[in-house]
This record gives C-alpha cells, structure tokens and sequence, in this order.
C-alpha cells in the first residue's frame, strides 16, 4: 500500500501565487482576493493552524475555477498539467 502523501502547504501558497501572477501575465482574468485567501490559508496551515474545511473548499474552487492542477499545487506533481495540454 503506497503512503499518503503530505501537502508541503508552504510551497502550496508559493504556486497559488505563481498561477495568480502567471494568468496575470498572460491576460488571464484571476480573482485576485480569492487568490489571495488561498494563499493565506496555506500560510497558516503551514505555520501550524489546524486546516479548515470551508478555507480548504474555498481555495479548491479558486484552483478549479482558474483550471490548475491540486496536484502540482499540493504535491508538485506536474504530471496531470502535462497530460491535460498533450489532450
């Protein structure tokens, strides 16, 4: 049986902060404030916070709204955003 793997939430908030700049970039819309609180609620749980199912729910809709990868963001597995652009 494979280990559960652990979210690096630090380096979570790190990649929600570079999708958010990255659309950006490329003139992309991005709700910037919902960015914002998941960038936040990543830092928090990284410094010790309990995670937070409605703050959890609401970052997951943030990354789904704007098409990204909960793997690359949480495990910083590229794979998945890799297999999408080659479909």
């Amino acid at each position: 049986m494979a280990s559960p793997r652990i979210v690096d939430w630090s380096a979570a908030a790190d990649r929600i902060e570079i999708i958010a700049d990255c659309l950006t970039n490329v003139g992309k819309a991005v709700d910037r404030e919902a960015a914002a609180r998941a960038v936040e609620y990543c830092r928090r749980v990284a410094a010790g916070e309990p995670e937070n199912e409605p703050a959890d729910i609401e970052m997951t809709k943030f990354v789904r709204a704007h098409g990204q990868s909960l793997d690359w963001i949480f495990f910083g597995d590229p794979r998945c955003m890799i297999a999408a652009s080659a479909g």
